[in-house]
């Protein structure tokens, strides 16, 4: 990735008073009380969490140990984006406890995508070395070469138009393929009208947008009130009106975990298994099918984008980073768009993927 290196060497020098910066402000502005200086403190956080009402939700380690992995910090965060400024510059220290972010000789900056590390199969790249890997706004160093242009493709709520696919349910893939989920399942819950945009009836879209994160991570209706400041018996009733609505999903979502616990493994239509174990979190089973196929649909989009000549920079979760001239960057977007878009009837008859 093109890197703006006269800054990274400048963010070098500083990084110590940045760091020190970074959580005065944060603590400052938020009141987390979770830091001194620069020390993250366990009790600080219990205390944190028990002010916030979340102390019993939060996900705990085998030894009963609050879990403050990161991977459970940015699913909490989505649950409750009070936390995400947190989660955000605990990242950053943590992963970047030196910023180990490097770039060649042409201003390019590379690191292992160390793919299949996960149990999903998603690339695993060191955070510390990874330009996405920790807060966004390291990302203001990507800058392409003067008369080039990057562009960053993704697909639009991945993991629900994966779940609307692989269960098969007709009314959440139409809801899927109206361009906002979110939207659509308000106007299929009728708590907005046809023809409702972001823009008419934003606050009712975020409402519904929370409740389908919620459906997304597990959350129960007790932290879904929490989220949302409602009655608990208010969220108990946005959760069966996703279940009433989309109804073939939740048959699938069950029998998913009903024979992942009997046959103790999972595997994408591509074969790329997860061993299931006394310890797997039912959680982990769910969310396995959408986070698995996710990376299956990254990988063939890496192929068919750089067979049509286009210059990927970087596969990042559900996006694609490329690259072109500034003036060709707008054809080379459709390129990368038709790639990721390309479905199995499209591949040639002589490929791996068609005869599996």
């Amino acid at each position: 990735m093109p890197i703006d290196v006269p800054l990274l060497e400048r963010l070098k020098a500083n990084w110590a008073a940045i760091k020190s910066r970074l959580v005065r402000d944060v603590e400052d502005k938020h009141r987390f009380g979770v830091y001194e200086n620069t020390s993250w403190s366990d009790s600080c956080f219990a205390v944190l969490l028990d002010r916030l009402g979340l102390l019993e939700e939060w996900p705990r380690t085998p030894s009963g140990l609050l879990s403050t992995e990161d991977d459970v910090f940015k699913d909490m965060a989505a649950l409750y984006p009070v936390l995400q400024p947190l989660r955000n510059v605990r990242s950053t220290l943590i992963h970047l406890r030196e910023l180990r972010v490097t770039a060649g000789r042409d201003g390019r900056n590379r690191c292992s995508l160390k793919p299949y590390r996960s149990k999903t199969g998603r690339n695993y790249p060191a955070s510390a070395e990874f330009i996405f890997g920790p807060s966004t706004w390291l990302r203001s160093l990507i800058t392409p070469e003067p008369g080039r242009a990057i562009a960053y493709i993704d697909w639009t709520s991945a993991e629900v138009g994966i779940a609307a696919a692989l269960s098969e349910d007709r009314r959440l893939q139409t809801a899927y393929e109206s361009g906002d989920v979110y939207m659509a399942f308000a106007v299929d819950a009728k708590a907005a009208p046809s023809g409702a945009t972001k823009d008419t009836h934003g606050k009712i879209r975020d409402v519904f947008k929370r409740v389908i994160l919620a459906v997304q991570y597990g959350q129960g209706a007790a932290g879904l009130a929490r989220t949302l400041g409602i009655g608990v018996w208010r969220a108990k009733e946005l959760l069966d009106l996703h279940r009433r609505l989309y109804g073939w999903y939740w048959q699938w979502n069950e029998w998913t975990l009903q024979r992942a616990n009997f046959e103790r493994r999972m595997q994408t239509v591509f074969r790329w298994p997860m061993h299931v174990t006394g310890v797997t979190k039912q959680t982990t089973i769910a969310n396995f099918p959408m986070q698995a196929h996710g990376s299956e649909m990254l990988r063939w989009a890496c192929v068919y984008a750089t067979e049509q000549g286009v210059e990927v920079h970087a596969p990042v979760q559900d996006a694609l980073l490329i690259g072109g001239t500034a003036e060709g960057i707008g054809g080379v977007a459709e390129l990368t768009r038709a790639a990721m878009a390309s479905k199995r009837s499209e591949i040639p008859s002589g490929s791996a993927l068609a005869q599996g």
